[in-house]
């Protein structure tokens, strides 16, 4: 049986060009076929200038770039010219990001994918990065040295330059074999941390500049210094929205310190399964990708599953590139594909795009269900309806959690922060949006348009995914109220909202080729905890006390293990080995002493001096938990009070651009009309992972607010936002979090 290895080579090395300056004239060449003209019909002079590098310009019979990368790019858009319109205009370009990345893993299969036309569609898109990492079926590095080097071929004739992640294993040897024979390779991720100076000496051997890549996430200790002391080059990357596809801004506490000294990337997720694709998500993201100095990004490339190769991706390559280079490339550049593609149903494709694209990285800024884990957002439900409960906010600045956003009703807390109930709303808001561009395309799509069958289905999961954790969040902020309150109405209605989520995931676990049948089981189970609950209320309704005594603390009840000893601090606990104390008021009690069968033995015992004591069986006790009511009946429960929104007011703010150091720096922000507003705070800190915000309020509208000296450091920049609140305890932020990166970030002088 063949090498594939070699037989990979063999083919790359057929179709190889000499580099990207000869990639980008092959483009300009196949453009005028495309066009019906002449090879030699539109004549131009290329050169190298000295402007910056990746740049490039178009003017009458020149193309000139900052550096071959640049040229190439000058001669793919002096292509596109021609492509569109059959001659050349005056054009130049000049990179936005620095780094634009792709990031793959690896899989066995794909040693023999068309990896040339592959970077040839990331050169097309301006990317100039890829990081490649070697997928648990893939082997060993010295296995697919071959292999590697006809990749790096590869990218190398497309301008595209590879880092290398290091499979655990890697010999010294090996390593300095695949830098020396593959010059694409710029940077090495390390694997192992064990093997840190074997990495060091290899990239010292390379002769070239080669950086060690540090992966999200926590470092090793020391490694940073011992690189550092071997003179290796270093980029860190940091995670953007914990690494998944949330909103197109990093969450404040994200941000590095301006004083770090590696150079940073930003590490992003992406909607790696369905198809994703929003020019305007772009456009902010990139606006936000050098906030206190990393270099660019690295994306998580889609998936290719059976059939389904990287073009069926090609708008999410098309406008991460392209709007990452340059932010103001025309929407007639993917106007026209679509049209190509999709015909005159490409303004409503456009449409079903904007509004699927949106619906997971709303469900990834308000809930991280499994912060860490390596689940595809796309096919995860969540978890059990109590760890959804207990998940944090992606975003804590701006979206409350559930817990807190339960409190802030019970509690009437003044918050402007975006509650469950209204992610719930946005999201079937865009489960709307793409029901009704799919309606429309039905009615436009010309005949049998394969590609629009596989978009179709994609755009029809992530309808579901979004009515599915809309249901969800209101069921869990539901189940969340009752186990505060026992307020039986919140429990009917969680059981009402489960049971739709429930409806949407058996929908979408009927699509064969999806990979949500597998967690049905899993989705069927919220429908139980919640049944569990009404099992208990039926039999006890609300009470004063309940008490756990297992490892797993039921809803509603408190844990007390065989250790809980009564104190004044926590008023319950034990006295002896038979006697549970409870601090109460006086009167006759209702007491229920729960077995591990769900039956109950009801006793009535008096509260004498403050202290209700439960006597327990003689010997070890049978009991998995303790319920009391009290001698009345508890009184009437209120109804909800949920918040309303009010209508935005006009606000107003001009951030300075630089401040001195240590000296109070004023703000000021107009609000108006005024009438509602209660009152206005400053929330501030420097960007300094390590530092807590601190917040300044005002009565009313007023928006004038000094920071002190002492909180303005030349060590690092300042960032800040405000909070506008009004009389139904609700509010607007300034920035709006919707609509712009939601704080304001003041470079601090020298």
């Amino acid at each position: 049986m063949p090498n594939k290895s070699l037989l990979l080579v063999a083919a790359l090395a057929a179709q190889a060009l000499a580099g990207p300056v000869e990639f980008g004239m092959a483009e300009v060449q196949r453009a005028l076929a495309a066009r019906g003209l002449k090879p030699g019909a539109i004549r131009f002079d290329t050169d190298v200038n000295t402007e910056e590098p990746e740049s490039f310009r178009i003017l009458p019979g020149l193309v000139s770039g900052g550096d071959l990368r640049g040229l190439m790019y000058g001669l793919l858009e002096a292509a596109d010219q021609i492509r569109e319109t059959g001659r050349l205009v005056m054009a130049k370009g000049t990179p936005a990001t620095p780094i634009r990345g792709i990031r793959y893993v690896l899989s066995e299969q794909e040693f023999q994918k068309d990896w040339p036309e592959f970077f040839a569609m990331l050169a097309r898109n301006r990317f100039n990065r890829f990081r490649l990492e070697f997928g648990p079926s893939t082997g060993s590095l010295q296995r697919n040295l071959e292999a590697l080097r006809g990749i790096s071929q590869a990218a190398s004739e497309h301008g595209i330059d590879l880092i290398l992640g290091i499979p655990p294993g890697t010999t010294g040897e090996t390593l300095r074999k695949a830098i020396g024979s593959c010059p694409a390779i710029r940077g090495v991720e390390l694997g192992d941390p064990s093997s840190r100076e074997t990495v060091f000496r290899a990239i010292n051997h390379a002769g070239r500049r080669v950086t060690l890549d540090l992966p999200a996430g926590p470092l090793p200790a020391g490694l940073v210094e011992a690189a550092r002391a071997a003179h290796v080059p270093l980029r860190v990357s940091l995670r953007y929205w914990a690494g998944e596809l949330g909103r197109p801004y990093p969450p404040a506490e994200t941000l590095p310190e301006k004083s770090r000294p590696n150079e940073c990337l930003w590490s992003l997720g992406s909607q790696r399964l369905l198809l994703w694709g929003d020019p305007d998500f772009v456009r902010r993201a990139v606006a936000t990708f050098s906030l206190s100095g990393p270099l660019g990004f690295e994306i998580d490339a889609p998936l290719e599953q059976k059939g389904r190769t990287f073009d069926r991706h090609w708008l999410f390559y098309l406008l991460w590139g392209r709007l990452s280079y340059d932010p103001k490339t025309p929407d007639r550049v993917w106007m026209t594909e679509l049209k190509r593609r999709f015909g005159a149903a490409a303004p409503d494709v456009l449409a079903a795009y904007l509004a699927a694209s949106g619906a997971i990285p709303e469900v990834a800024a308000a809930k991280l269900p499994n912060p860490g884990k390596l689940a595809l957002p796309e096919s995860d439900p969540g978890g059990s309806l109590d760890a959804y409960r207990e998940a944090p906010s992606g975003d804590g600045r701006f979206i409350a959690g559930i817990p807190e956003a339960v409190h802030n009703r019970l509690q009437g807390v003044a918050s402007a922060k975006q509650t469950p109930a209204e992610t719930a709303d946005l999201l079937r808001e865009r489960a709307t949006k793409i029901e009704a561009a799919l309606g429309r395309i039905q009615a436009r799509i010309s005949g049998d348009n394969r590609e629009w069958r596989g978009a179709e289905s994609d755009f029809q999961a992530l309808a579901l995914l979004a009515r599915y954790h809309a249901y969800k969040l209101l069921a869990t902020d539901q189940v969340a109220y009752f186990d505060e309150t026992g307020d039986s109405t919140a429990l009917e209605s969680a059981h009402a909202q489960i049971g739709a989520a429930v409806s949407v995931w058996e929908r979408l676990a009927s699509n064969e080729t999806g990979p949500w049948r597998d967690k049905l089981a899993h989705v069927r189970q919220d429908l139980k905890l919640i049944e569990e609950r009404e099992k208990v209320f039926k039999q006890f309704g609300r009470f004063d006390f309940g008490f756990d005594f297992g490892a797993a603390v039921a809803p509603r009840f408190q844990h007390a293990g065989p250790a809980t000893r009564f104190t004044e601090a926590t008023g319950f606990g034990w006295l002896g080995p038979q006697t549970f104390r409870i601090r109460t008021a006086d009167g006759v009690y209702s007491v229920f002493l729960l077995h591990p069968d769900g039956s109950a033995a009801p006793q009535k015992v008096r509260a004498r001096n403050g202290f209700l004591d439960v006597a327990f069986p003689e010997g070890e006790p049978a009991v998995s938990r303790l319920v009391v009511k009290g001698p009345r009946p508890p009184e009437p429960l209120p109804p909800q009070n949920w918040p309303k929104r009010l209508p935005r007011p006009n606000i107003a703010h001009s951030p300075p651009k630089t401040a001195p150091p240590d000296k109070p720096l004023e703000v000021m922000v107009r609000i108006l009309p005024t009438a509602a507003v209660k009152a206005v705070r400053l929330h501030y800190r420097p960007v300094n992972q390590l530092a807590k915000f601190k917040t300044l309020e005002n009565a009313g509208a007023k928006g004038a607010f000094t920071i002190p000296a002492a909180d303005v450091s030349s060590r690092w920049d300042l960032m800040y936002y405000f909070e506008i609140l009004n009389k139904e305890n609700t509010g607007w932020f300034d920035p709006d979090p919707r609509v712009a990166t939601p704080y304001y970030v003041v470079r601090i002088e020298p």
